[in-house]
């Protein structure tokens, strides 16, 4: 695996979204395969979670997320067969991975990825200068937020689904700000993956 291209690795980007509060649950997940390295919309799989509890309103809850519209929604374990076989033996993008994996492992154990893409580390890697490291920011700064709307346009901005597009965008731009960084170092080149 480390020796082929990024972009030819089994790249799926995850997207999401949580409840908040002290023990905050799954209430919207995505996850969109890459092909090429840009997002294939044609194998996307995206769902809201029944909670099975309210969950308070907050800013960082984006719209069609309200208490009447989960309740919808199919209860986490009722997915969790589909969102095992779409990330396990794949390499999985998400932005801050520490959030977002810790919690799909407490409540999907099965998956089993190859390696996680974090694009907020390696946002702080390539660009340590860019102090708005949210994906939304990012997206605007990158100009990719309309690619990404456009792209997941059945969902509005800042859903699961929106982010695991905006992720799968994202990738490549950091991934050449990456080699151009390392081959200004080191001229002969290296590789992500081999570091």
């Amino acid at each position: 695996m480390h020796d082929q291209p990024w972009h030819e690795l089994p790249l799926t980007a995850l997207g999401v979204k949580i409840s908040g509060g002290v023990s905050p649950a799954i209430v919207d997940v995505a996850v969109v395969p890459l092909l090429e390295g840009r997002p294939h919309m044609g194998g996307a799989y995206h769902s809201i979670v029944n909670p099975h509890r309210s969950v308070a309103p907050r800013p960082s809850i984006p719209p069609g997320l309200e208490n009447d519209i989960l309740a919808l929604g199919p209860p986490l374990p009722y997915i969790r067969a589909k969102l095992t076989a779409r990330l396990t033996g794949r390499a999985i993008i998400c932005h801050d991975v520490n959030q977002t994996w810790r919690l799909l492992a407490q409540y999907c154990p099965d998956v089993q990825p190859v390696v996680c893409f974090d694009t907020l580390h390696l946002t702080q890697i390539v660009r340590p200068d860019v102090q708005r490291r949210s994906l939304t920011a990012l997206l605007r700064w990158h100009e990719l937020a309309e690619q990404t709307s456009s792209l997941a346009a059945e969902v509005p901005a800042q859903r699961a689904l929106w982010d695991a597009v905006g992720v799968g965008l994202l990738l490549p731009v950091l991934i050449r700000a990456w080699e151009s960084r390392v081959s200004e170092l080191a001229p002969e080149g290296l590789s992500l993956l081999t570091t």
